[in-house]
């Protein structure tokens, strides 16, 4: 009895060693290629406005200030997804999509604006002292694109590797799917970047920076 059922286990033991399970149809996509860029931009300084027109401007990012405005930047970011899209029909009603192509554009609007008040004369020191305070927030914003950028590849590599490919009902539908894949992934990977800058930004923006502005030129 003991034989028997020894022999049993070792009958159990080999079949089960040689189950095998169907290849998922959707797998086998080549990596897609991943390039993350920024456009050209220009910075435009602007001399037309007064003191007092920049600090009505300046109002809604610093409602609060008890200075009167000498500079402003203006800055806006842009971003944009584009990608090559494969398809593969897997069934009656299932289609693969997976990424061939994944172009990331992400950088600072043309043009990037910084406004001078018309008073400063040019060439004088409150003139300098106050465009190396708006270069310094051009600066900022640079160094959070730059971030921005890695954090951008980081992200889509995850994004690829986890959430790839993507499937629906139809070819225009998995297509779909994975550009909004794609499109909520660097939007999540420039949101800590931007903050950042926001954040370096406001600590150049105080009371004391702007004293300290002040005193560096004389009177």
């Amino acid at each position: 009895m003991k034989r028997i059922a020894s022999a049993a286990a070792l009958v159990v033991a080999w079949l089960s060693s040689t189950v095998t399970y169907a290849a998922d149809p959707c797998s086998g996509f080549d990596w897609p290629s991943v390039t993350v860029t920024s456009a050209p931009y220009r910075i435009a300084v602007d001399h037309s406005r007064s003191m007092a027109q920049l600090t009505e401007i300046g109002k809604p990012i610093s409602p609060r200030a008890a200075y009167v405005t000498l500079g402003l930047t203006a800055v806006e970011y842009s971003l944009a997804v584009r990608s090559g899209i494969q398809m593969r029909r897997v069934g009656p009603d299932r289609w693969c999509a997976y990424p061939v192509t994944v172009e990331v554009e992400y950088g600072l609007e043309d043009p990037v604006k910084v406004y001078i008040a018309r008073e400063l004369k040019r060439g004088s020191c409150r003139y300098r002292t106050t465009m190396d305070h708006e270069m310094d927030h051009v600066r900022i914003h640079l160094a959070g694109v730059e971030r921005a950028q890695r954090d951008i590849r980081n992200v889509m590599a995850n994004v690829i590797a986890n959430k790839m490919p993507v499937s629906g009902r139809t070819g225009d539908e998995a297509a779909k799917a994975v550009r909004d894949v794609l499109v909520a992934a660097a939007r999540k990977a420039v949101r800590p970047s931007s903050d950042e800058a926001k954040r370096r930004n406001a600590a150049i923006d105080t009371p004391a920076s702007y004293e300290a502005l002040r005193r560096s030129c004389p009177k």
